[in-house]
């Protein structure tokens, strides 16, 4: 009883519940509510900051879309990515440890709030449009997700969201590309009003904009890890919301990894 309690904390702006806090009430017979939770995404394609090898640089994942569709005390909504930006991987490895440790201990609902609130991670923006949550629900249909962030050409290897219900992608293809009313969508940061790329100090002068110490997705360090160095880490969420109260349910959340972007350069 003191351990399904501790597990389950509840806040106004957000809320979320183990798989194994669920199982443990639910055979309890004392006549305590059930709370709702959500599945999951899965990892298909984790990037790493270390890697040299550009066409790694991708997040991959797949939506939990069938599992989270038949919930009934919550409303499935869809799936969610969140950002941030750094120039220190050695602070960018501690924040993710820090997450890490709160899902060792099952406390999902404490590792979803330190990303969104206390950390500071934002959602992906849109070269325009909006679309919230990024991967919409589709009544139970599990998908492949494909992120890039940047650009190394413009061809496959260009930055771009992919959706495809059948096979995982490691490149992009616009056939598959997610589109705000008809119109292909590109990842944009999410600061102030603006459209800025993760082309860090690219051609594009006003939007290839290079991130800067109070940048709300920035977390910056006086002493970088290596100057003209950025390190860009992701997750992903499922989420959902109580219709009756409003309050927002979250899956545990999935780290997609993290990769690096070099300014000036097709990363």
């Amino acid at each position: 009883m003191n351990k399904a309690g501790k597990m389950w904390k509840r806040t106004a702006g957000t809320a979320v519940l183990s798989v194994s806090c669920f199982f443990l009430l639910s055979t309890l017979s004392c006549g305590l509510d059930t709370y709702p939770y959500l599945y999951a995404p899965s990892i298909v394609h984790q990037s790493d900051y270390n890697s040299s090898d550009y066409l790694s640089n991708y997040f991959s994942f797949y939506t939990a879309d069938s599992k989270n569709n038949g919930l009934t005390a919550v409303t499935f909504k869809g799936t969610e990515v969140y950002y941030k930006i750094f120039n220190n991987y050695s602070t960018m490895t501690t924040y993710q440890g820090a997450i890490n440790t709160l899902i060792n201990d099952d406390d999902f609902t404490s590792a979803a709030e330190k990303i969104i609130e206390t950390q500071g991670y934002k959602t992906i923006k849109l070269s325009t449009g909006s679309i919230t949550p990024l991967i919409k629900q589709d009544n139970g249909n599990d998908r492949y997700v494909y992120i890039r962030l940047t650009d190394y050409n413009d061809g496959d290897l260009k930055a771009g969201i992919c959706l495809n219900n059948t096979d995982p992608m490691s490149v992009y293809d616009e056939a598959y590309a997610l589109t705000y009313n008809g119109t292909v969508v590109y990842p944009r940061r999410n600061i102030s009003s603006k459209y800025y790329t993760f082309n860090f100090g690219g051609d594009n002068t006003d939007t290839d904009v290079v991130p800067k110490e109070g940048d709300d997705d920035v977390c910056y360090s006086e002493t970088a890890s290596e100057e003209g160095t950025w390190y860009v880490s992701m997750y992903v969420l499922s989420v959902g919301i109580d219709t009756s109260t409003w309050i927002k349910y979250y899956s545990k959340p999935i780290l997609l990894g993290s990769v690096s972007i070099v300014e000036g350069e097709k990363n």
